[in-house]
């Protein structure tokens, strides 16, 4: 059975009334498409730290072959929270902190569920050289978020289940060209 690690910020600080989250897709994908799914929200460096120490860690979250990061973006990082971002050079230092296991975005699929992330595609290469990742997608634009998480859950649902990784973003592209123009929807892999 196919797994994801979804590390989640905060979207909606300003009205902590209105809970927003991608929690109901990720309980979409493991009720309906048999799917494991490990959901933690992270809003510090430290939160972010602790995870990927004790997810790397840990065999038995080996089979998750998929990090699925969800949250607020801007060209080259992504945002903890309203005032606490980390760009993706910080983002792999962070992985390859703890010298005792890989990092835990070695050998798997990464998904940057955040706005403008993989803009710089220089800095998403050497992303996706530098960790081992297999895969990297996200987005170049500024995505409506109810648009992004439709995608996702449509992405993330296939993914899961192939290793033909280009075969399947060609398709999803093909199949879904206008709704990934719009989102500026982007990938990067080693093969």
């Amino acid at each position: 059975m196919p797994g994801i690690i979804c590390l989640e910020g905060n979207w909606n600080e300003n009205n902590l009334s209105k809970e927003i989250s991608i929690a109901p897709v990720l309980q979409h994908l493991a009720t309906n498409m048999n799917i494991k799914v490990i959901h933690k929200h992270c809003s510090t460096v430290e939160q972010l730290k602790y995870y990927f120490n004790l997810l790397s860690e840990n065999r038995k979250y080996k089979g998750y072959g998929i990090i699925y990061l969800a949250f607020h973006g801007r060209s080259g990082n992504i945002y903890l929270d309203k005032h606490n971002h980390i760009s993706l050079a910080e983002l792999m230092q962070l992985s390859m902190e703890n010298k005792k296991t890989k990092n835990i975005f070695d050998g798997r699929r990464v998904h940057f569920g955040c706005c403008t992330t993989l803009k710089n595609g220089k800095i998403a290469d050497e992303f996706l050289t530098q960790t081992g990742a297999k895969l990297i997608t996200g987005f170049v634009k500024k995505v409506d978020f109810h648009d992004s998480t439709t995608f996702d859950m449509l992405f993330l649902g296939k993914l899961a289940y192939t290793t033909k990784y280009n075969q399947l973003i060609d398709t999803i592209i093909r199949n879904h060209e206008n709704f990934t123009r719009e989102l500026g929807f982007v990938s990067y892999s080693k093969v």
